[in-house]
């Protein structure tokens, strides 16, 4: 390959290019390959951004032009007010909560590439990356302008947050999941020449970065364990002695404890008891072990709580947990008067619970019903068709009801189940719920700007579950279901602040 008069060609971290142009010299950290005239223009003109501007325009179709980019920043790094930016409004801010990003002082109408990367607790590694061109002034808005490759495409002010995937070389299905919410996330975000895919941002300098946090309790917020009885779990609130509207939040079968949603909901000023059932200190190992008596039990503790306000408190729960938060309306109805249930059952599922010394009628499962493909596994026709003595009496439930349903579920059939709680309102003439149905949605809707997850690994399982879901459409209906939830129970708990 040869240059023509009047080009330039500049390489930083090229093997290709130091094998191709033997005869360079170096400034920096960069390479430039040139003719002897346009050197001398460069070095004379550098400081002047239209003369930039030109030597890109002039090279704009060679094939490595990102080359141009980084070479042309890598001489000019002295030049502080040449290098390129990256700005983000607010810096610090919750997690749920969009931002403004903007890159400026960039060679204008050149590719390049904005790469957003977080390490977890646990160390995990999650990244994102868009392909911008620079506009005629060398800036690109995220809110204004598309992507067009990466993790994601088109107009996605928030791309780099909902299209988060794993780095490469980690196991796979790995969860994004914020396990300490008294920490915020810091996440980098970072610019480079050229449209480059995942393994190669790997290798890659960056040209600039910044780095921002992303909220999950902020200062007027606090937390502390609760062991009380049986009750585990953690309490997450404003500070001060309230009283605060209440929500129990629950999530599924794989146990544990999940703080992320509560904490989320606890800044718009409610006390939120986030609610572990299994698999978690001295509680049932498994679900399938788990008894109604438990949750009477949560329900009375939280309740008698000081900072609680009285009437009445909110439930809500993802899966197995949404299904749980139902039941808890259905039989203390004097207890909770708005309930939110996330691709969630209409009946007990999966295996017999005790309440008051007796055994509940459920809808069981059949093993030989999961679906193993390539090491992924589905369980949406592992549930039996409905048992109708495990339905709930929706005729006992006082609280609003807020069914949220995903038509791309593949962990179990959430439309259906929504769908029929549905019927059920109607034939007994209650208007007292609302129902959210998104076609093209996953099993884990969570709250706004959480990375998508198409599959992860159940611990009970095994294997990697798959969720469903098409990324674009899963996050809008994140967007949507989130602030619908808000509004849901600001309006049912009567929270005085508006949301």
């Amino acid at each position: 390959m040869t240059t023509n008069t009047g080009s330039v060609i500049c390489t930083s971290h090229h093997r290709w290019w130091r094998h191709s142009y033997p005869k360079f010299f170096r400034y920096g950290s960069s390479a430039f390959v040139t003719r002897p005239v346009v050197t001398k223009l460069l070095l004379c003109e550098v400081q002047r951004f239209t003369m930039i501007k030109r030597l890109i325009q002039t090279v704009n179709n060679h094939p490595n032009t990102s080359c141009v980019w980084l070479g042309l920043y890598g001489y000019s790094r002295r030049f502080s007010s040449m290098m390129p930016t990256i700005s983000v409004n607010p810096k610090i801010g919750r997690a749920d909560q969009p931002v403004c990003i903007q890159v400026s002082k960039l060679p204008p109408l050149t590719p390049f590439t904005v790469r957003s990367h977080l390490i977890g607790e646990k160390g995990h590694k999650f990244e994102a990356h868009g392909h911008y061109t620079a506009s005629t002034d060398g800036e690109v808005h995220l809110d204004k302008h598309p992507s067009i490759g990466g993790t994601y495409t088109g107009i996605e002010p928030m791309g780099l947050f909902w299209s988060m995937v794993q780095s490469p070389g980690q196991m796979t299905g790995i969860r994004y999941v914020k396990l300490d919410v008294t920490q915020p996330s810091r996440i980098d975000l970072s610019l480079y020449p050229g449209y480059l895919g995942i393994d190669e941002l790997q290798d890659t300098t960056p040209v600039t970065t910044t780095s921002i946090e992303r909220v999950f309790m902020d200062e007027h917020m606090e937390r502390f364990e609760v062991k009380a009885g049986r009750v585990r779990g953690m309490i997450i609130k404003p500070k001060g002695r309230g009283p605060f509207p209440g929500i129990i939040d629950l999530y599924g079968t794989a146990g544990g404890l999940m703080e992320m949603r509560a904490s989320l909901l606890a800044n718009y000023g409610y006390a939120v008891l986030a609610l572990a059932f299994c698999g978690y200190q001295d509680l049932p190992e498994m679900f399938l072990q788990i008894d109604l008596d438990y949750f009477e039990e949560s329900i009375n503790w939280f309740t008698d709580q000081d900072f609680v306000m009285p009437g009445g408190i909110g439930t809500i729960g993802l899966s197995k947990g949404g299904e749980i938060a139902v039941a808890m309306a259905t039989y203390f109805p004097e207890k909770v008067k708005a309930v939110v249930s996330i691709n969630g059952a209409h009946m007990h599922t999966y295996s017999a619970m005790k309440f008051r010394g007796q055994t509940l009628p459920y809808t069981g499962y059949e093993t030989t019903k999961l679906i193993v493909k390539d090491g992924n596994a589905s369980c949406l026709e592992l549930v039996d068709d409905p048992v109708e003595q495990a339905v709930f009496d929706f005729s006992r439930v006082k609280a609003e009801m807020l069914w949220i349903a995903a038509g791309d579920d593949l962990n179990w059939k959430s439309q259906f189940y929504a769908e029929e709680a549905v019927k059920i309102l109607k034939t007994l003439n209650m208007s007292n719920y609302q129902y959210l149905y998104y076609p093209e949605a996953g099993h884990l809707i969570e709250p706004s700007n959480t990375p998508f997850c198409a599959l992860s690994y159940h611990k009970l399982l095994g294997l990697n579950l798959l969720w469903g879901g098409k990324a674009k459409a899963h996050t809008r209906a994140q967007e949507d279901s989130w602030k619908r939830i808000l509004q849901f129970f600001q309006k049912k708990l009567q929270l005085s602040s508006k949301i």
